[in-house]
């Protein structure tokens, strides 16, 4: 993933909103998650950020390698209302400052997800700068296209790449009121030949939002009463839930100069609740992999040409076994294209391996990132609390902070690294 992100040789405003995604899906997460992104940096590199961590945080990822230059950080306070590009967007200092720190080469904006927020930001700093600025995010019409799920699902079917049984299923017609009977006879119907369920998912949705599980006949009711109080997310894909034995996650990058594609992570999900992310794994441990990666591939392949996509784009997977014959099979669930969660690992991961590799230092060959909710907690007290357990260049294995700026809001991630994964894990 370093190759990748190495190849852009100018300066990269590294602007990591959650709040953008989050805010359209119903869901609250701190920008302060933003803070991640310092994993991704280089010496040329500036980092757009809610607040100024310890100086004590800058130093532990500097001595351990990682490029960023507290110096290079810009700090844009604001409403907790408000998203990082709104907030960078209104304040003319941080703006002034931003446009200092870039050098005379290239410039581009790098952005977890790509909304009206990021191009709106985008086109004004293009404006201010009076330089052209690289973005890959999508436009507002590819997005509404590429990352819903019907249409993801309709591709991967058109293509030949195995998906789940289902159907697809609209509650809304012009000028009439939702009909909720059609989905409650669709998951009826799916229940009567799933003995594990059934997967219904909305057309538009991101981070699990629009994923609901039925288990039983008793659960339908409530389930559509609680879909009923959202906005109708036509058309409704409703999925035989199949055991999964595995949730290996496809991340690519599709170069937006000459079209190439590059297989950044191959990674195991761990799923928790409606399907939920909850953390990664490396390596994963799939069995179909080769045959996933094809599949990845193609529909990256297809993106690229057919609807000129460019950036990094996710495809998710489920493994599970034939009912039949036990032999090992694979689907394709979504697409995400945009930049995720498990990249910071992935990045942190390759990050250090090369460290190591320039000291003839162990190398860690596996990881298992891992999240905890309690108490806010400072990282002072964080380093003292794991002690012994901080990544060791020595041996190679330990653990690292992966949210630097969620401490304080009492969310501890760790990237945890050791020679093989179940060390990893241990």
């Amino acid at each position: 993933m370093l190759e990748i992100l190495d190849r852009f040789p100018g300066s990269r405003i590294l602007l990591h909103s959650v709040a953008t995604i989050s805010r359209r899906v119903g869901l609250e997460l701190s920008e302060e998650e933003s803070q991640r992104a310092l994993l991704l940096a280089r010496p040329q590199d500036v980092l757009v950020a809610p607040s100024r961590l310890d100086e004590e945080l800058y130093a532990y990822y500097g001595d351990l390698g990682f490029g960023v230059d507290p110096d290079r950080v810009v700090v844009v306070a604001g409403p907790e209302d408000r998203s990082l590009p709104e907030r960078l967007l209104a304040n003319s200092e941080a703006l002034e400052q931003l446009s200092g720190l870039l050098g005379a080469g290239p410039v581009g904006l790098d952005t977890f997800s790509s909304h009206d927020e990021e191009r709106t930001i985008h086109a004004h700093l293009e404006e201010i700068t009076r330089r052209n600025i690289r973005s890959c995010g999508l436009s507002s019409e590819l997005d509404a296209d590429v990352n819903r799920k019907d249409t993801a699902r309709d591709r991967a079917v058109g293509m030949g790449i195995p998906v789940p049984p289902g159907a697809s299923v609209r509650v809304g017609s012009a000028n009439q009121p939702p009909d909720w009977s059609r989905l409650r006879e669709a998951i009826r119907t799916r229940l009567a030949t799933s003995p594990g369920g059934v997967v219904v998912k909305g057309a538009v949705g991101a981070l699990g939002s629009a994923t609901v599980l039925v288990g039983e006949e008793a659960e339908i009711d409530p389930v559509l009463r609680a879909l009923s109080d959202r906005v109708v997310n036509d058309p409704y894909q409703v999925e035989e839930r199949l055991h999964l034995t595995g949730a290996p996650n496809v991340t690519v990058w599709i170069d937006p100069d000459d079209g190439s594609i590059s297989v950044a992570s191959v990674t195991e999900q761990r799923l928790v609740g409606n399907l939920e992310f909850a953390g990664s794994e490396y390596p994963s441990g799939s069995e179909q992999r080769d045959e996933i990666l094809v599949a990845a591939e193609r529909l990256a392949e297809h993106l690229q040409r057919d609807l000129g996509v460019s950036g990094w784009v996710g495809f998710d997977f489920g493994e599970h076994r034939d009912s039949d014959s036990g032999a090992p099979m694979y689907f394709f669930a979504e697409i995400n294209a945009r930049f995720n969660g498990g990249l910071y690992a992935k990045a942190a991961f390759d990050r250090l391996r090369a460290q190591q590799e320039k000291r003839g230092a162990p190398l860690p060959a596996a990881y298992v990132t891992e999240r905890r909710f309690g108490s806010p907690i400072g990282f002072g007290a964080f380093h003292e609390a794991f002690d012994g357990l901080h990544f060791d260049p020595q041996t190679g294995s330990g653990i690292l902070l992966l949210g630097p700026g969620t401490l304080e809001n009492g969310k501890v991630s760790v990237l945890c690294l050791a020679g093989s994964l179940p060390e990893a894990g241990q």
